[in-house]
């Protein structure tokens, strides 16, 4: 591979319309698991009695 910068390398892999699905996946797919993950903390802090109440969010 060229030795070139990484955010030149990332700038030309997102303009190739395959990567870029592939990585806006990846990132949707983390979004969800970081929310995921913060609601089940706040859920057990709620059942720990660290919180009185928990936001439900639909």
């Amino acid at each position: 591979m060229e030795n070139i910068k990484f955010n030149e390398y990332l700038s030309k892999q997102l303009n190739d319309h395959h990567f870029k699905a592939e990585f806006d996946k990846e990132i949707e797919t983390l979004k969800t698991e970081s929310v995921i993950e913060s609601s089940l903390l706040e859920y057990a802090d709620f059942l720990n009695g660290k919180k009185s109440t928990i936001d439900i969010v639909e």
